[in-house]
């Protein structure tokens, strides 16, 4: 049996995964990621298969994923410094 890494244990400490989507595809996983406390997540994108990550967002605070539905674009919602979606 093969065992996959996805790279979060180059993260010492507090690690907190917030949402997680695989891409209808299943091909890719987006994910959020709190490596601070801060509750503001950043965003990560994984191709399952290679484990590289793909994707890295240069925003904090995300806090909600969609993918479309032919798997070739992700949404999300950013909110400002008083959490409240913004973007």
């Amino acid at each position: 049996m093969k065992s996959s890494s996805f790279g979060l244990e180059t993260y010492a400490g507090y690690v907190h995964i917030g949402s997680c989507r695989i891409s209808p595809d299943h091909r890719f996983l987006a994910y959020t990621l709190d490596i601070s406390g801060d509750e503001f997540f950043s965003l990560e994108v994984k191709d399952i298969q290679s484990t590289n990550t793909i994707f890295s967002s240069p925003h904090k605070g995300i806090v909600s994923l969609a993918w479309s539905r032919n798997s070739d674009n992700l949404f999300y919602t950013v909110c400002d410094e008083t959490l409240r979606p913004n973007q």
